[in-house]
């Protein structure tokens, strides 16, 4: 205890402050005082200044507007500096560049082509009057007698670059370039020991084949696409760039109106059913295309297509989940069920590849209904597009789409707000009824299809005169089946006062059919609703 209190009264001492000390201490919180004073009143005068009118601050926006705007536009005009400072500074040096395009050493020609490739592949088009300006220079048939000029691949890849630029940038060269000579060097570079030469000589022949039918049938003339075939040999140990842009320059060689001659290009099938079983996207989207282009026309262009057996891997294409490739296969799908029953057959219901029937899960029709649910409009409109051609062949077609289960959904996509799907929708539900059995019809009117004829005709769908016409051949084909009492089902839908508004219509086909359809309807009513028909 002794020791706990002299603990105690020692700390008791130590906190004894003198005097002066004390006078210290007062100061300093003073002082301290003084300044939080000052910092509040800081504070408190900052609270008032921030206090601005409505109309100051909308002046305040606008001035922070104005500089956002200024400064947009200086980096606007420094792109524009620094865009046009490389034609400036090739315009100074323009004829020490030529002096060394035409000199005879194949360095100091590198170097200037170079610098002409880097100038024609800015991101930002060039100015046409500079382009103008550069070719009315000669440089066109210089690049071009560098093709021929083996000595130094490098340059034939930077000449054929240049001359692919500049067809890109302006179809008025072009003419140009081929009267120079182009097309048949090009043609020899696809066959260079060197695949950069190899692959932009196909970028330059794809390019011209793509500008116009004239031009497109000048490079097949040239003998072309054996060479861009040859390319595509998928065996071949190269880089697929070059695949790729073989395939691409054989798309545009098959493309176009008026299309090419089928005999020029008809070579080109037996690759392009080979490609079909590539597995590079963009191969397979370019092959898809030619496709396309080559079974779009007559029956003997369909039946070519078909012969290379490529059905069952179109079907297998519908299957994938690229869009870009769905697109082009299943147009390819619905060219050739346009065609003759033959054909059609061929796609719908066997396997070309083995010989033996698909199963109901990779039936074609099966396919096509499911690609009527795709989020793309126009994939779902191109699936009711083939539906439609293969409703209108032989009734065992037809069963094969009623066995689909596809009805439902046909019924569903006509009340569907995309017009151009349902106008398929209906082109198919229609030739089911002019090619279809009793049974088929049977099928169509149990699900409603009498009033959805009857709505058809009416507004909206007024305006669409082909629409209208559809539905019309529609409701004649159910009123005149030999088989099947369709009409009550007209007189219970109050079909007469809807046919009736349609004889006024301004087509006179419509007007035509609507008078005819009526009088049938009044011939075929049965004596219950003829005196109903009367009092209305």
């Amino acid at each position: 205890m002794d020791d706990e209190r002299q603990y105690f009264k020692k700390r008791k001492i130590t906190n004894k402050i003198d005097p002066t000390q004390r006078r210290q201490n007062r100061w300093e919180r003073s002082k301290r005082e003084a300044f939080m004073d000052d910092e509040r009143q800081y504070f408190k005068k900052r609270k008032i200044t921030n206090k601005i009118d409505p109309t100051q601050r909308r002046q305040n926006r606008w001035e922070r507007s104005k500089r956002m705007q200024d400064v947009k536009r200086q980096e606007s005009l420094s792109k524009n500096r620094n865009l046009h400072r490389g034609f400036r500074q090739l315009e100074q040096n323009i004829y020490l560049l030529l002096e060394n395009l035409t000199s005879k050493e194949v360095n100091l020609q590198l170097e200037a082509a170079i610098e002409f490739r880097k100038i024609l592949s800015k991101e930002t088009k060039i100015d046409a009057p500079f382009l103008r300006d550069l070719v009315n220079l000669g440089v066109i048939p210089q690049f071009v007698s560098f093709l021929a000029d083996h000595r130094d691949p490098l340059l034939q890849f930077e000449s054929s670059w240049v001359l692919t630029n500049i067809v890109a940038y302006s179809s008025e060269n072009i003419d140009t370039i081929v009267n120079a000579g182009a097309l048949p060097r090009f043609i020899r570079l696809l066959g260079s020991p060197s695949n950069v030469v190899r692959e932009q000589a196909a970028w330059a022949l794809g390019n011209l084949s793509g500008e116009s039918a004239k031009h497109r049938d000048m490079v097949l003339a040239s003998g072309a696409l054996p060479s861009l075939i040859e390319l595509c040999n998928v065996d071949q140990q190269g880089p697929i760039t070059m695949i790729r842009y073989a395939t691409w320059a054989i798309s545009n060689l098959c493309r176009g109106r008026p299309q090419p001659n089928f005999e020029s290009v008809k070579l080109a099938l037996p690759t392009l059913a080979q490609l079909l079983q590539h597995t590079d996207e963009q191969v397979l989207i370019d092959a898809c295309w030619a496709l396309t282009y080559l079974s779009d026309g007559p029956t003997y262009r369909i039946e070519a297509v078909v012969n290379t057996n490529i059905g069952g891997r179109l079907v297998s294409l519908l299957k994938e989940d690229v869009a870009t490739i769905i697109t082009p296969a299943l147009r390819v799908v619905g060219n050739i069920v346009s065609g003759d029953d033959a054909c059609t057959e061929r796609m719908i219901e066997h396997d070309v590849l083995t010989g033996t029937k698909f199963g109901i899960e990779g039936c074609l029709i099966v396919v096509l209904l499911n690609l009527t649910k795709h989020a793309r409009i126009n994939i779902r409109r191109e699936a009711c597009w083939a539906i439609s051609n293969i409703a209108a062949g032989p009734v065992r077609h037809i069963q094969l789409i009623v066995n689909s289960g596809i009805i439902p959904r046909l019924f569903q996509i006509m009340n569907e707000p995309h017009t151009e799907v349902s106008k398929e929708a209906l082109f198919a539900i229609v030739n089911i009824l002019i090619n279809g059995y009793r049974d088929h019809l049977d099928l169509l009117v149990d699900a409603g299809v009498v009033t959805l004829l009857l709505d058809t005709i009416m507004l909206p769908y007024v305006n669409d005169p082909r629409r209208v016409v559809l539905a019309l051949e529609g409701i004649e084909s159910l009123i005149n089946a030999p088989e099947g009492n369709h009409i009550k089902h007209f007189a219970e839908a109050d079909a007469i006062a809807r046919i009736i508004e349609c004889q006024h219509h301004p087509w006179p086909d419509i007007a035509r059919r609507a008078t005819t359809l009526h009088l049938h309807l009044i011939a075929h009513l049965p004596e219950a609703f003829k005196d109903q028909t009367s009092k209305t």
